[in-house]
């Protein structure tokens, strides 16, 4: 098991134990990502989280290797037009159980990226919701929904810059 945010240090070591097939006697193979601390502030290198939609420093910090970064980043990529969409969908039908729920998976999501504005962002949402005041949360959707496009647009920029490095000359 691997709570969020994923350290690389932990996930190679839990890769190497387990990855291997030679775990000990009665221990599962593979590995479980979690997100048992989604609930705490999330500050990249124990710093305290500054206005950058994304701060390219503390992930190479977090996650150290660059082929792990890029492949993060498309799951990102991947993921949070979707649950955006799912968000924007609660939002206008009124559903509080579905936009809490979807704002819940969108702040396990921005919790790896060091975003924190996107994370403020997402945490007050998900907070004013799970209070049941959703005319704030209404207008947090749309403020959320802005800074998520900064950071995908931040991320896929971050991306392309790793891989341009990362090609053989």
């Amino acid at each position: 098991y691997i709570s969020k945010p994923i350290e690389s240090d932990e996930f190679y070591g839990v890769v190497e134990r387990f990855g291997s097939g030679t775990a000990a006697a009665g221990e599962p193979i593979g590995v479980e990502v979690g997100s048992e601390s989604e609930t705490a502030e999330i500050q990249c290198d124990g710093k305290k989280p500054d206005e950058k939609v994304f701060d390219p420093d503390g992930f190479r910090s977090r996650i150290g290797d660059e082929l792990l970064m890029c492949e993060l980043i498309r799951i990102f990529e991947e993921e949070s037009g979707a649950m955006r969409e799912s968000l924007m969908e609660a939002e206008r039908k009124g559903d509080a159980g579905a936009l809490h729920e979807a704002a819940h998976r969108l702040k396990g999501l921005v919790g790896n990226y060091c975003a924190s504005r996107t994370w403020d962002c997402v945490t007050e949402l998900d907070e004013r919701v799970a209070a049941g005041d959703l005319v704030a949360a209404s207008e947090l959707v749309f403020a959320f929904e802005r800074e998520l496009r900064f950071l995908e647009d931040a991320l896929r920029e971050f991306r392309e810059l790793l891989e341009t490095k990362l090609q053989p000359s």
